[in-house]
């Protein structure tokens, strides 16, 4: 998918975003506390998801870890909560990079399948790959690190306080 193909189908689903919030209406949304509870869960899952990958790195954790992120960017753009925006960057960086690094996980994984008899060529392919995954895992990491560095509780602390993130 080329950027523009991502921009315009992110701008579709803000739009699409805004035409359910204008169509339940304010009072159907539910109330703050609610919001701020489902997203203290949201944010505890991907806390979890990061200390497990920390502590042990493969392929499947740094999957979950994509997904909660994804979880995460979206819960706070739907909560529409403007002094997170750090934060909905942060998880938006994080679950992308992570997206690419489990594309070439897959792509490595077919080429290494694929019977191919060009060793040498399938070696230059797998070292460009592995030197962009390393890359991009790199920095996933340093980006979730700064992301689910609060405990739950802190990072819902300063969305009540209005404080910001």
């Amino acid at each position: 998918m080329c950027s523009s193909d991502l921009t315009n189908a992110r701008g579709h689903c803000k739009e699409l975003i805004g035409q359910v919030r204008e169509a339940l209406g304010a009072t159907a949304l539910g109330d703050i506390d609610t919001h701020i509870e489902g997203l203290r869960d949201i944010y505890r899952k991907g806390r979890r998801a990061f200390q497990r990958m920390h502590k042990k790195d493969s392929a499947a954790r740094r999957h979950e870890l994509r997904k909660q992120a994804k979880y995460l960017r979206v819960a706070l753009e739907v909560i529409d909560v403007p002094d997170y925006e750090h934060a909905r960057e942060r998880a938006g960086r994080v679950a992308s990079w992570l997206g690419e690094d489990h594309d070439l996980a897959v792509l490595r994984d077919r080429i290494g399948r694929s019977g191919s008899k060009s060793e040498s060529g399938d070696e230059r392919w797998f070292r460009r790959i592995k030197d962009r995954q390393e890359k991009l895992q790199r920095k996933a990491f340093a980006k979730a690190e700064k992301l689910f560095e609060e405990k739950p509780k802190q990072f819902v602390a300063k969305l009540r306080s209005g404080d910001g993130h």
